[in-house]
């Protein structure tokens, strides 16, 4: 897949609308390029902005357990883990959004939005909406947070868990690829770097290999349970089926006279 661009406002640090557009100059000109500024400006709110809109999941939720609870100024509780936390403190609406193109080469839009009742500041939570549309005509292709997460893990091939270790190492989170084990790492490599068709390969040819070694072995046990004659064998045989050669072509000379009568 490939990033096109991140957008949204009200998510975390960020206030105002932003907009990262990779396909604009001067960044589509851009072999590498650094998010830069000073500690809660906003950096790792891009990151989690990409990943709301994607997944609806962020970086920033995965610290902490999943029973921990931080107030809301609605007074009610939220779990920490909740994607709906990362709303801007005293803004009654946020949303993030990305444009990318998927594996099968089509660009698509990913939105995530949350809002409070009666646009009140201290109005409870509401569910998070969620869309996935095709870029080139609008069309919403799903718009229920499983649906979503199924076409978009469909589209990139990856889950929220394999996008956050390959894709996005985000802050204090470098290390989570070396920390996979060695089954997992080697198939988010293969995801990455796209050699599973390598692999496929591989696993074909041992197929492959395995079947015609067994049927070699086959035909070698079959070749084992018999013996050839010896020249002497041979010769004996012979010496004994002359005999029935002449008498057989006796048998037909008779059969070949009987019929002439007849």
């Amino acid at each position: 897949m490939r990033i096109l661009s991140i957008s949204g406002q009200n998510i975390a640090s960020l206030s105002d609308r932003f907009e990262i557009d990779f396909t604009a100059a001067p960044l589509n000109g851009a072999g590498l390029f650094a998010i830069t500024g000073e500690t809660g400006a906003g950096k790792s709110s891009i990151l989690d902005a990409m990943c709301l809109a994607l997944y609806g999941d962020a970086p920033r939720l995965a610290t902490g357990a999943s029973s921990d609870e931080v107030p809301d100024p609605s007074g009610d509780a939220i779990k920490a883990k909740d994607a709906r936390a990362i709303l801007r403190r005293g803004a009654v609406q946020g949303w993030a959004e990305v444009r990318f193109t998927a594996q099968d080469g089509n660009d698509y839009i990913a939105r995530w939005q949350s809002r409070r009742a009666r646009d009140k500041a201290d109005g409870k939570l509401q569910n998070v909406a969620r869309s996935l549309a095709r870029a080139s005509d609008q069309q919403v292709l799903a718009g229920q947070t499983t649906a979503v997460n199924e076409q978009i893990i469909a589209l990139t091939g990856l889950t929220y868990e394999e996008f956050r270790r390959t894709v996005l190492l985000a802050q204090g989170d470098f290390d989570a690829f070396l920390r996979a084990d060695t089954n997992e790492r080697a198939g988010l490599l293969e995801k990455v770097t796209g050699t599973s068709l390598y692999r496929a390969v591989s696993t074909r040819v041992f197929e492959r290999t395995e079947a015609a070694r067994q049927a070699h072995d086959a035909l070698a046990l079959r070749r084992g349970e018999h013996r050839l004659l010896s020249d002497e064998e041979q010769a004996a045989l012979a010496e004994e089926n002359a005999p029935l050669g002449v008498q057989s072509r006796h048998l037909v000379d008779r059969i070949d006279d009987e019929s002439v009568r007849l």
